[in-house]
C-alpha cells in the first residue's frame, strides 16, 4: 500500500508539472483619485479664463475674472455718508442705512416759488424750464444772493434749484430775470429748503470702494463696484475667481461670456499626489488580480522603461460593465506615487508580478 501511494503522488506531479503563477499585463490610464471642486465665491458674467485643463496651479492662482457692476455718481456733489464697506452685501446695508452712501448735490437748495408773488407784468407770467434766474433774500438786511435754474413748472408755481450762493434754510427768496435785481424782472418769490441727499445703492456685494466721506465727486464718477451674491466672511479680493487647492486642473466649467452664480462649480483640481491608474479587466482575468497585490506600472511615454514603478491594487469594482452583450468587465484601481513626469490621461501598462517576484517583495 505504501508503494502505491507514493506512485500516485508521482503521477500527480507528472500530470501537473507546475502551479506557479505567471505575470499578466493590462492596459490602463492615469485618472484622478480625489478631485477638489472649486466653487464660485461670487457670481457674475465671466470676462476671461486664465487657465486650461492640464495646467498645474497653486491655491490662490487666478482661475477667471468676472465683470463687475459699476456704480457711478448720478449728480455732482459731496459724499456725506459712506455706510457700505468692501465685502458688504448691499441689501443688508440698505436695509439698515437706506443706502450704501449719500451724495449732497452741488445744487444744495431748492425754492418753491409762486408767479403771483412776482412783479405784475405780462412778461413775468410765463417762466421756462431750464431758465437761469437770479436770487436774493427777501429780507434785504440778510443780503444773500445767488443764481439758480428753473427745474419744474406747475401752474402758478415753479421750482428753482440753486447753482451759486449760500442761503438760510427757510428764508424767503425773490427770483429775478435780471442780475441787477430790477423790480420789474421779479418773476416770483418763495421759501428756500434744503435739497435731499441722493441715495446710492445697487445690488450684490461690494468688492471695491473708491470714495470716502467728504470727497467731492463729479456726475458720472465711479463710486464703487459690486458682484452678485453675498461674499463669504464679508471679505473681498477683487473680481477674480481663484483656485482653493493646488494640483492639476482636471476640468474648467466656465468660459468667457458665461454667467455664473455664487456656489456654482467652476473647475475641478486633481492633487498631484492622489492619482490612480484605472484598468479595465475581463471577468476571466479576475483570478489574476486581487486587492492588495503589488503590480508594475509602465508608462508608455517612456520606452526605456525607466519610469516603471510599483503600484498597489486599491480596489476592484463590485459591479461589472459591458461594452457589448458578450464582454463583461470590471474596473481595477491602482494606487501609486506619481513623479513629476506623470500627467492625467497618460496610458499605462499594468503588469502583475509572477510568483517569484511576489515572494521576494513579500506579497
Amino acid at each position: 500500500m505504501k508503494r502505491k501511494t507514493i506512485l500516485s503522488i508521482l503521477v500527480v506531479c507528472i500530470l501537473v508539472p507546475s502551479l506557479a503563477f505567471a505575470s499578466v499585463s493590462f492596459e490602463g490610464s492615469v485618472v484622478s483619485k480625489n478631485s477638489t471642486a472649486v466653487m464660485a465665491s461670487f457670481g457674475g458674467v465671466v470676462s476671461s479664463v486664465e487657465v486650461q485643463a492640464g495646467d498645474i496651479v497653486e491655491a490662490g492662482d487666478v482661475l477667471a475674472e468676472v465683470i463687475t457692476t459699476k456704480v457711478y455718481a448720478t449728480t455732482a456733489g459731496e459724499i456725506t455718508g459712506v455706510f457700505g464697506q468692501t465685502g458688504d452685501y448691499v441689501d443688508n446695508v440698505v436695509d439698515r442705512y437706506g443706502a450704501v452712501l449719500y451724495i449732497t448735490p452741488e445744487r444744495k437748495y431748492t425754492i418753491t416759488a409762486d408767479i403771483s408773488r412776482g412783479y405784475n407784468e405780462g412778461a413775468n407770467i410765463y417762466v421756462h424750464l431750464g431758465e437761469t434766474v437770479y436770487l436774493r433774500s427777501y429780507a434785504l438786511s440778510i443780503g444773500n444772493t445767488g443764481t439758480g435754474v428753473i427745474t419744474a413748472v406747475d401752474g402758478d408755481e415753479f421750482t428753482v434749484e440753486t447753482t451759486q450762493g449760500e442761503f438760510w434754510v427757510g428764508e424767503t427768496i425773490s427770483v429775478y430775470r435780471d442780475s441787477e435785481y430790477t423790480t420789474s424782472t421779479r418773476i416770483g418769490r418763495g421759501e428756500l429748503s434744503r435739497v435731499d441727499e441722493i441715495a446710492m445703492s445697487g445690488s450684490g456685494s461690494i468688492i471695491a470702494m473708491y470714495v470716502e466721506d467728504g470727497d467731492t465727486v463729479e456726475r458720472g464718477q465711479l463710486l464703487y463696484e459690486t458682484v452678485s451674491g453675498e461674499l463669504d466672511n464679508l471679505t473681498a479680493d477683487g473680481n477674480e475667481l481663484k483656485f482653493t487647492a493646488a494640483g492639476i486642473v482636471e476640468s474648467i466649467e466656465v468660459s468667457a461670456g458665461t454667467s455664473v452664480e455664487k456656489g456654482a462649480l467652476v473647475a475641478t483640481v486633481c492633487s498631484t499626489d492622489t492619482m490612480q491608474v484605472l484598468v479595465e479587466i475581463n471577468e476571466y482575468d479576475l483570478a489574476d488580480v486581487h486587492v492588495g497585490d503589488e503590480v508594475y506600472l509602465s508608462f508608455n511615454f517612456d520606452d526605456s522603461g525607466s519610469s516603471t514603478i510599483v503600484g498597489t491594487v486599491e480596489m476592484i469594482s463590485d459591479i461589472s460593465f459591458s461594452s457589448d452583450s458578450s464582454d463583461v468587465s470590471y474596473y481595477v484601481y491602482v494606487d501609486f506615487v506619481p513623479t513629476d513626469d506623470i500627467r492625467l490621461g497618460m496610458t499605462v501598462l499594468m503588469e502583475t508580478m509572477d510568483d517569484e517576484t511576489a515572494l521576494e517583495s513579500g506579497v
